[in-house]
């Protein structure tokens, strides 16, 4: 029989190449077989990874999915309840803040002393209303997150703020809005033509009537005809007469709704 390899010192010179030769054929079958299993092991994980990689974006899309849906504050709940030693109790607590309130349509201004307020924010919350940086009421919005109130104003400006929070005490502020409280009417004042003044001729038919407005915002109408103001509040306007008494009649509403009126009467002959 052949002698094994590890018997070669013990062999003939003339047989020593052949013992070389089946020594070499050992190794390089045994490095072909070890580059195998590397390779092997080398694909195994590659494909390990592309899969985590596959779960992990599979993972971000549920919670994406689950926070648009359900939002924030329910996947918070869903993690506390299925995290840690699989106990139901929210290890996190609330840190959601309520949906800002919004506040439906106010006026620029109002004479009324008295203003509703009215929006909507998160069902079920504590609605805290503010008047100058003064809480005034407090109240809970519906099931629907609809809520109202009617507020006292002081006279001129007042910002007003809506504030909503829920049980774990965490708030968020409305937009604030300024409504101003204005009760007196714009006074009219009409430099010419004067109360009974008397015009004679055709050249005189038409005349000019000029004054002032004590509030440069207010809505002026000269005989149902719009007529704009200046920056000081000035106006002037013309108007033509007819033969015999004639009335010019006057109507300023300002931005509250205080409305004035005056009547300016002359006479007019040919």
């Amino acid at each position: 029989s052949r002698p094994s390899a590890w018997e070669a010192d013990a062999l003939p010179t003339e047989l020593f190449p052949l013992v070389v030769l089946n020594r070499s054929s050992l190794y390089i079958n045994s490095f072909f077989w070890y580059t195998r299993i590397m390779a092997g092991r080398g694909s195994y994980r590659n494909r390990k990874k592309r899969n985590l990689s596959r779960m992990y974006w599979l993972v971000a899309l549920v919670l994406v999915l689950v926070t648009f849906k359900w939002g924030f504050a329910f996947l918070i709940e869903v993690i506390g309840k299925t995290g840690g030693d699989g106990t139901q109790t929210n290890q996190t607590g609330d840190m959601v803040a309520p949906q800002t309130p919004v506040i439906s349509a106010l006026p620029e201004a109002t004479n009324s002393a008295t203003l509703r307020v009215e929006g909507y924010t998160e069902s079920e919350v504590r609605v805290e209303y503010f008047v100058n940086g003064r809480r005034v009421i407090t109240e809970e919005s519906d099931a629907s997150g609809f809520y109202k109130a009617n507020l006292n104003l002081e006279e001129g400006d007042n910002l007003i703020k809506v504030r909503a929070k829920d049980e774990a005490d965490n708030e968020s502020t409305s937009k604030p809005i300024n409504v101003i409280y204005d009760f007196k009417s714009p006074v009219v004042e009409v430099d010419s033509p004067t109360e009974g003044q008397e015009f004679f001729g055709q050249q005189v038919q038409t005349v000019s009537v000029n004054g002032t407005v004590s509030e440069v915002s207010a809505d002026l109408r000269i005989n149902n005809t719009y007529i704009r103001l200046d920056r000081e509040g000035l106006f002037r306007h013309q108007v033509k007469l007819n033969e015999g008494e004639n009335e010019i009649k006057l109507v300023a509403t300002d931005l509250a709704g205080n409305v004035t009126e005056k009547v300016v009467k002359v006479s007019y002959v040919r």
